[in-house]
């Protein structure tokens, strides 16, 4: 638990502070379609940032290792799996409240999540619920982009409760994003 707190205050540390660089975008276009880094590019600074950084160290992670791992693949999950939260704009301590919520109050921030799955709810909840759902509408917004299946497979359930037969590269997506790895 406290690893997991001093990962949230580093992120948070990096959120308020962080920009992407030259060589950060250099490196996203490297592997996004025109049409997925036109939805990357929608995401705050921070936000694509974060993800940059996820997807070098799964990279960096699966380098050497043996495993059979499309790479390419792996990158790519790894820059998209935020995509979904740049179809509103959060703010920093609005992500940082949205956790906290989730972590501590569970079953509240599912309740309101909930409010926010209709169209036209109000702002508040509809930001609950693109918090709580940011992977199936990125998987969404990915099918219009022609992303390949298994990208959107891993982006769309990286939200949802681990299971025992999950693939290599869910796991390190989880992990990484976390700052497990």
């Amino acid at each position: 638990m406290l690893k997991r707190a001093v990962h949230r205050f580093r992120q948070f540390a990096s959120a308020v502070s962080s920009r992407t660089t030259k060589e950060d975008m250099e490196f996203a276009r490297g592997y996004l379609t025109i049409a997925e880094i036109a939805l990357f590019e929608r995401l705050p600074e921070d936000m694509k940032k974060h993800s940059i950084d996820v997807s070098r160290r799964m990279l960096e992670t699966v380098q050497g290792g043996g495993a059979e791992i499309d790479e390419r693949a792996l990158v790519r999950i790894g820059l998209l799996h935020d995509v979904g939260k740049g179809i509103v704009k959060f703010g920093v301590f609005e992500r940082v409240f949205l956790v906290l919520i989730r972590r501590f109050f569970g079953s509240l921030y599912h309740s309101l999540a909930s409010r926010g799955e209709v169209d036209g709810a109000g702002s508040v909840f509809r930001k609950f619920y693109i918090h709580r759902d940011h992977g199936k509408i990125a998987a969404k917004m990915l099918r219009g982009a022609d992303t390949e299946e298994e990208v959107l497979t891993v982006v769309e359930s990286h939200g949802n409760i681990a299971k025992e037969n999950d693939p290599i590269e869910l796991i390190l997506l989880r992990k990484c994003d976390e700052g497990e790895l």
